[in-house]
């Protein structure tokens, strides 16, 4: 019986792929049944066969649930993912080849950003253009943005800018919602007769522009979960931050060693220490502490799940959304001067020149006997005296060496303004820029070692979680060779000796105006480094091997580090077995976190100058594109655009490709990266974090 229903299925299968190679068009469940020339049992199930075939990438289903065969794609269909370019344009990027297809807007289908597309191409002349035959999968479903209400009217604008498109809201579909509100709309259907899709608001934010709502909106436009769940809360609520003499069975005992944090003065989650201890002349043990998270969280619970769903903490200017819940990160782990804490740690016997002579990897109990802030810490090494000077310019020598020697073998060397915001009674007051200490490097150089050195404890039998980071995107450094050579500075390169050669570059800029904007350009050239168990090295780092293992606190990889590293210590069998995937998880997540930082740090900074609008101060420009000139306010830190149609009113402005600038015909006035110029604050809208320039002449 079960080989006779075995032959009709595998005769139902080929049929089903007969019906969907003929169609034209994709077909959902019912016209399946219906052009079947097949007697149904109640033993066999179309549906689950349908889904079994999709299951299998045999056959395609899309958000409709319509099915179409993939051999279509040979055909005469293609799937791939909707992009869009700098103005206007859309493309659907090829799953099979890559290739970016445009996509006229009259043949979107309905169609937006990023949402998966089988499309059909066509010729046009010399030309492919291709037209949207199917929505496969939506890539969202729902939307933050402003509604604007007008003569009985409703629509909501996105904040995404690139979906270019507003929705319709009928009647009834405003959950009494005000004009200028920032609203979560859903997104209905788009008639192919709406010049918009049609959508439905499912929750009110707060008003557009303030403080709490753009917070709100910007966590849930990034899929960031603020909220833990009550089991996770009950779990945590369990344990107990004291430490039992069971825990400390095992471990290395680190108590009576000098061990101290180093932290940002803001900080509240400790989870690395440094130990120092001479053992003879120019010999000392260093240690890397880090909190043992993987003793309080085990695999597959309820709080490791939610863990993995987060990725990692992010940090909403003076905001933290955690990774784990408080009582975690800022008690039981946290490794708080004064308090017994579990640690997993890799200590090193290291010379004076940050030559490493043997190093050790283990579990281990720690006592830190101070928490130093970076300022702290750096005050004592300039006034050359206080708490522990003597192991702090011990280590900050190491430091200074293996930073040189990793620059030697090939780290790229980066500087970068970070902007901070000073805040007073939870409000923003005044931006700055962040003050680079060398306690700064002293600590990531030491992280950089233990993150380096664990890689050594991988095996085949236990894969290691890396963090790998490609070579530079080649139309991308072609772009900051072609704007080098506008300054008249020669930037040849190839694979290899590349990092040396970016090196080399930077040293080179004098200007200090063009320094950090050359050195941004090479920075976004760089490839985004991300998760994986298979390695492919660190270019950044010029490191063969790299892993994250110094911050489980905050970054999930971190956690799973150290309990692959446990099993290979202990020789156990390893739980966990989808490490990739989730790899791949943590990757978007972190992809997400930084998005989201970078958006309410540009909301802040435009919210600081709300009032400002015709202000006239000094700018520095830092972008030039066809449509305009990018700058940078100097006193106010945000970056509003000059468009090229409000240049061309005051005089015959163009832009010049070749030279990367943008020039006056009439006077001969040139626009180029890193020249400063007077600006008027023309515009700012705080509902697209969007700020207008207006060039003073």
């Amino acid at each position: 019986m079960k080989n006779f229903k075995d032959k009709k299925i595998k005769l139902l299968k080929s049929e089903i792929f007969q019906i969907l190679s003929d169609s034209k068009t994709p077909l959902n469940y019912k016209q399946i049944r219906k052009k079947l020339n097949f007697n149904f049992d109640e033993n066999i199930n179309l549906i689950e066969i349908l889904n079994n075939l999709c299951d299998k990438k045999k056959i395609i289903k899309t958000e409709n649930f319509k099915f179409f065969y993939k051999e279509k794609e040979k055909e005469n269909l293609v799937t791939g993912i909707l992009t869009h370019g700098s103005r206007k344009e859309f493309f659907c990027k090829c799953d099979l080849t890559n290739k970016a297809i445009p996509v006229p807007k009259k043949f979107l289908k309905g169609a937006l950003i990023n949402d998966k597309v089988v499309i059909k191409p066509y010729k046009i002349k010399k030309s492919i253009i291709g037209k949207v035959v199917e929505i496969v999968n939506r890539s969202k479903e729902f939307f933050v943005g402003t509604l604007y209400k007008k003569n009985n009217t409703s629509f909501v604008v996105p904040i995404e800018k690139y979906l270019k498109t507003d929705f319709y809201i009928p009647k009834g579909k405003c959950l009494r919602a005000n004009h200028n509100d920032r609203v979560i709309v859903k997104l209905l259907d788009w008639p192919e007769a709406a010049k918009s899709p049609f959508g439905e608001i499912t929750k009110i934010l707060g008003i557009s522009g303030d403080l709490d709502s753009e917070m709100r909106s910007i966590t849930i436009r990034h899929n960031i979960k603020k909220n833990f769940s009550t089991e996770t809360i009950k779990y945590v609520n369990k344990l107990k931050q004291s430490i039992k003499t069971d825990d400390i069975k095992g471990r290395k005992d680190f108590r009576d060693h000098i061990c101290f944090t180093i932290d940002p003065v803001d900080a509240k989650d400790f989870d690395d220490a440094l130990s120092v201890k001479k053992i003879k002349e120019n010999i000392f043990e260093v240690g890397v502490h880090i909190a043992d998270v993987s003793h309080y969280i085990q695999p597959n619970t309820t709080i490791d799940k939610e863990a993995g769903e987060r990725g990692c903490s992010v940090y909403l200017a003076n905001k933290v959304i955690p990774m784990l819940p408080e009582k975690i990160a800022n008690e039981i782990c946290s490794l708080r001067p004064e308090e017994d804490k579990l640690c997993f740690s890799i200590v090193f016997n290291i010379d004076l020149n940050g030559n490493v002579l043997s190093n050790w990897i283990g579990k281990t109990v720690i006592n830190s006997k101070k928490r130093f802030t970076y300022g702290d810490a750096q005050e004592t090494l300039n006034i050359k005296g206080g708490d522990f000077y003597n192991e702090l310019f011990t280590l900050n020598c190491i430091s200074k060496k293996l930073r040189a020697e990793r620059i030697k073998n090939g780290s790229v060397i980066i500087e970068k303004k970070e902007i901070r915001i000073a805040f007073e009674n939870d409000k923003p007051i005044k931006p700055y820029y962040k003050e680079p200490l060398s306690t700064n490097k002293l600590v990531e150089e030491f992280m950089l070692l233990a993150n380096k050195y664990v890689c050594e404890y991988y095996n085949k039998k236990f894969k290691g979680i890396y963090r790998i980071h490609d070579y530079p995107d080649v139309e991308k450094l072609e772009y900051v060779k072609k704007f080098l050579t506008t300054m008249e500075i020669t930037f040849n390169y190839n694979n290899k000796n590349l990092a040396s050669k970016i090196n080399s570059l930077l040293k080179k800029i004098k200007s200090e105006n063009c320094k950090y904007i050359i050195n941004q350009l090479v920075l976004n050239s760089m490839s985004k480094a991300e998760y994986s168990t298979k390695n492919i090295g660190h270019f950044g780092l010029g490191f063969e091997k790299y892993s994250h293992f110094t911050s489980p606190i905050r970054r999930y990889p971190d956690l799973l580090a150290h309990r692959q590293l446990n099993y290979i210590i202990k020789k156990e069998k390893a739980i966990t077995t989808n490490l990739e995937n989730l790899c791949k998880i943590s990757s978007k997540k972190e992809r997400n976190a930084i998005k989201a930082e970078r958006d309410y740090m540009k909301f802040l900074l435009l919210w600081l100058i709300k009032d400002k609008k015709d202000t006239e101060t000094q700018a520095t420009i830092t972008s030039i594109k066809e449509w305009g000139v990018y700058a940078e306010l100097n006193e106010y830190l945000c970056e509003g655009l000059i468009p090229i149609s409000s240049l061309k009113k005051s005089g015959n402005y163009y832009y010049n490709n070749t030279k990367n600038e943008i020039i006056n015909k009439k006077n001969g006035e040139r626009l180029f990266l890193g020249k400063n110029i007077s600006v008027a604050i023309e515009n700012i809208d705080l509902m697209k974090y969007e700020l207008d320039l207006a060039l003073l002449t």
